[in-house]
């Protein structure tokens, strides 16, 4: 887990910020949303909505009038029916003759719930103005409390993908609002809230139930205002799920498997067979003429507005009330939380895998499982954020693989040089063969002494200290460590980076750790008498860059110049010097360091004496 850090930090900022930034593609997500909806339509209808259609029939004998709703209610409520709506509008008065009978029946029946429109988003008209309009009679028995009143979708709303659910007005002027305020209930959940003996003032004090608001994930209130003050409605939008239809170019009436259509006038002129099937029944009345009337788009095909009412009713009574992740709801809250989950878990299991085809499987995996769990809570009317989830994934894995490729680079820059971990992953050729550059190899001189009193952990400790400490300092100077042997240090100056005077960088990064003697002897309390010193040998000449092994390869120098220098610095302690220098590497120096020139120095292992530079004498 070395990465976890950054893989976290980097994980969290780019799935917020997918979160945030997924509203920008609402519309692609909206289309999806649509689809799913649409591939999860086809479960039954339930057996206890029926829709008396007004069709072409009853226009063309002339049969559509207020008397006639009332003899078709009389039938219904004669006939046993549960609930009777009426999606038809009675804003006008036609007349004592019409309104009376009509008044009347819905009086007696008992049963009856009437549709209301508001016309939201309106902007420059009155508030009463928008408020449900009805004919008097009809008015007084709502108010009276003998009659319901449900709502219907408003003239500004073009599509009823999204059904209103419920309105909620909070006007207390009876002028304005001769309603009183309170909870407006949609046609479907109107009538449902009367098959279960419900008024709309008790919708959101009942315990969890498809009415309750938090259930519903109904999107917080959002009040209309006028003139700058909070007045009047409030729409409350929350989309269905569509079976196949019954009305509209799409729809058969009467069709097994879907909601059973009854035609107007077998209600109204009494057939048995059509009465008998509405015993027991939530009757809705609308319209379901051929033409573009009252007919709107769903995921399913075109539907005549009363059935989409019809369906919302479907989907209450067999509590398949789906959820959706609006903005600002608990369940977006809670899909985002399990996003970030899912994209954390990603993560992790991608910072351990050993190789790129392992991570290929994890990622597949994890957006498969995501997919997987969109589609099962499908089946449940349960739309999780699909594109949401499918974009944060994308990001987890790529900011871990990022993230990897940096550790990947960090990790193999304590191993080999820079540049040739550049070139090793922009898999370009090694360079391999005779190069010019500066060679310096180091030990610690008092290394048998410090040992000895310590533990091998105290021993692994203290070195790992040395060479943290002392390859800072070389690679100030351009130097790269090659490779350690217990104590000694290969350092190599001027490739594959060129430096403009290796020789006389080497020297200053050798006197540099020379130096941090005494910073190190502070740190580890050794005492004075303590023998600690740095020997460096540096030799200049042609080296053999390679890499050698099998699998497992290792990035290095060898040649003549690499033993020669393992040779110099092994006479640091006879020569009692800490830095000493071969010919070459003296006289290629631009600038010359101060030196004491030793000549005819015979060192065993070298077939004849050579001249010899020290930069730094060993005090006794």
């Amino acid at each position: 887990m070395r990465n976890f850090g950054w893989l976290l930090t980097l994980t969290l900022l780019l799935v917020a910020w997918s979160l945030d930034a997924v509203p920008r593609l609402k519309p692609m997500e909206n289309r999806r949303l649509v689809q799913r909806i649409a591939s999860s339509s086809d479960a039954p209808a339930d057996p206890s909505i029926v829709i008396v259609g007004v069709d072409d029939r009853v226009f063309t004998e002339n049969r559509y009038n207020r008397l006639e709703h009332a003899r078709v209610i009389d039938r219904l409520t004669a006939a046993g029916a549960r609930a009777i709506f009426l999606d038809l509008i009675f804003d006008e008065a036609r007349g004592p003759e019409f309104d009376l009978p009509l008044a009347e029946s819905i009086r007696k029946s008992g049963l009856v719930t009437v549709a209301g429109v508001y016309q939201l988003d309106t902007t420059h008209a009155l508030m009463g103005l928008l408020r449900p309009k009805f004919f008097p009679e009809l008015e007084a028995l709502i108010r009276s409390k003998n009659c319901q009143m449900g709502i219907i979708n408003t003239s500004r709303q073009d599509s009823k993908n999204e059904t209103i659910v419920a309105v909620f007005d909070n006007e207390q002027d009876p002028q304005i609002n001769p309603f009183g305020p309170g909870l407006r209930l949609s046609a479907a959940a109107a009538l449902y809230a009367q098959g279960q003996h419900l008024k709309a003032s008790d919708v959101e004090t009942l315990p969890p139930s498809p009415w309750h608001g938090d259930w519903l994930n109904i999107p917080p209130l959002r009040l209309e205002t006028y003139r700058g003050e909070e007045r009047g409605i409030v729409n409350l939008m929350v989309p269905l799920t569509f079976h196949k239809p019954a009305t509209g170019p799409e729809g058969k009436p009467g069709e097994g498997g879907r909601l059973t259509v009854i035609p107007y006038l077998k209600i109204a002129d009494g057939e048995p067979e059509a009465l008998k099937a509405v015993r027991n029944k939530y009757v809705l009345i609308g319209d379901t003429r051929t033409g573009e009337s009252d007919l709107y788009n769903t995921p399913v095909g075109k539907m005549k507005g009363v059935e989409i009412h019809a369906q919302a009713l479907d989907m209450l009574i067999q509590n398949r009330v789906s959820r959706f992740p609006f903005e600002g709801t608990f369940f977006l809250h809670q899909a985002e939380l399990g996003i970030l989950l899912l994209c954390l878990v990603c993560s992790i299991l991608l910072d351990r895998q050993p190789n790129l085809a392992r991570c290929a499987f994890v990622s597949i995996g994890a957006l498969a499982l995501w997919e997987t769990c969109v589609w099962v809570f499908d089946q449940r009317q349960i739309y999780l954020p699909q594109t949401q989830g499918e974009i944060a994934l994308v990001l987890t894995v790529v900011a871990s693989m990022f993230v990897r490729l940096q550790a990947t680079k960090s990790i193999l820059r304590t191993f080999i040089p820079s540049a040739i971990v550049e070139q090793l992953l922009q898999d370009a050729e090694i360079h391999q063969g005779e190069v010019e550059a500066t060679v310096m190899v180091t030990d610690i001189r008092g290394y048998t002494t410090l040992s000895e009193s310590r533990t091998p952990t105290q021993v692994l400790d203290l070195l790992n200290d040395y060479h943290t400490e002392t390859v800072t300092l070389y690679q100030k100077y351009g130097g790269h460590v090659l490779n350690y042997q217990g104590d000694a240090q290969i350092i190599l100056f001027g490739h594959p980076k060129a430096l403009k005077d290796a020789p006389r960088q080497a020297i200053l990064a050798a006197q540099a750790a020379s130096g941090a003697v005494e910073t190190l002897r502070k740190r580890w309390k050794l005492p004075p008498d303590q023998a600690f010193n740095v020997g460096a040998g540096i030799c200049t000449g042609k080296v053999i860059i390679a890499d050698l092994g099998g699998t497992h390869r290792e990035y290095t120098v060898i040649g003549e110049i690499v033993r020669k220098c393992h040779k110099l610095q092994s006479q640091s302690q006879i020569l009692k010097a800490n830095i000493i220098l071969d010919e070459e590497t003296f006289h290629r120096c631009q600038t010359k360091p101060d030196v004491e020139k030793r000549e005819n120095v015979v060192i065993e292992g070298l077939p004849e004496p050579v001249t010899v530079y020290i930069t730094d004498l060993v005090p006794d």
